[in-house]
């Protein structure tokens, strides 16, 4: 933002500058700050598509959901391509539950930008809370083909695959709605949870259990450094990070792990 403000100082008139103050703001949580920033960006450049794309995030982020559609509506009108307007749009009407109109906005962004993993999750949660399963199931497959790593889509997977499982009785059965494999070592891995997940208090669930431990085995990220630990301080107590990461799934009992070190065991 400092630096930001010294292109300003330079060159008062320069939207991007006022845009990426507004975006740095957003970061922080700053809403107002950062819709005021958005504000001065358009005044200046009133054909700035992008600053009126991220004034419809934060107002959203504030609760205004009517703003922020307006908002999007404006940057649709300058670049009627913008495929991300149209799938914040979609996520802003899915909020307000319009589903219909939030599936369009989907689809739009997707005819707009096909290889978006991220309004294809974001349709297939507005199909599953509309109940088309399978439809749904459809779009997360259709995230994760296209961005192996998508944690989020391969959560969101499990879902509605869960419920299929109710109707169709043979778990086996839902094999035909996974994922095709794409050799990469995360798509196994993921594939593996989901296994264990949806065998999860079947006859057979310990053989999936192994599988899954044997597939997270070998995850090439499984060691997690502390980005702040001093090699010279060994021994001694260290500030922790500002942010951690813990493990969910696997606890031998309801509380799990995170449970346990919050404890103190």
């Amino acid at each position: 933002i400092e630096a930001y403000t010294k292109v300003i100082s330079i060159k008062p008139e320069y939207a991007a500058a006022y845009n990426n103050i507004g975006i740095a703001l957003q970061k922080q949580s700053k809403f107002e700050e950062a819709e005021k920033a958005f504000k001065d960006t358009t005044s200046i450049r009133p054909d700035y598509a992008e600053a009126y794309n991220n004034m419809g995030n934060v107002l959203q982020q504030k609760g205004n959901l009517e703003g922020a559609i307006e908002a999007f509506k404006k940057a649709l009108i300058i670049n009627p391509d913008y495929a991300d307007a149209y799938n914040n749009m979609g996520n802003v009407l899915k909020e307000q539950g319009y589903l219909d109109d939030a599936i369009v906005a989907f689809k739009k962004a997707i005819s707009i930008k096909p290889d978006s993993a991220e309004a294809f999750n974001n349709m297939g949660i507005t199909l599953r809370d509309q109940g088309h399963l399978e439809q749904a199931i459809e779009a997360y497959v259709k995230a994760v083909s296209l961005k192996g790593d998508y944690a989020q889509a391969w959560h969101n997977l499990f879902y509605p695959l869960q419920s299929l499982k109710a109707e169709k009785g043979d778990i086996e059965d839902l094999r035909i709605f996974y994922p095709q494999d794409n050799g990469s070592n995360h798509g196994k891995i993921a594939h593996s949870l989901l296994d264990y997940r949806l065998h999860r208090g079947q006859e057979r669930q310990e053989i999936y259990f192994d599988k899954a431990l044997k597939s997270l085995s070998s995850a090439d990220n499984i060691t997690i450094p502390n980005p702040k630990f001093d090699e010279s301080l060994k021994g001694k107590a260290q500030a922790l990070p500002d942010k951690m990461a813990a493990l969910v799934h696997f606890g031998r009992s309801g509380t799990g792990l995170l449970h346990s070190l919050i404890d103190g065991h």
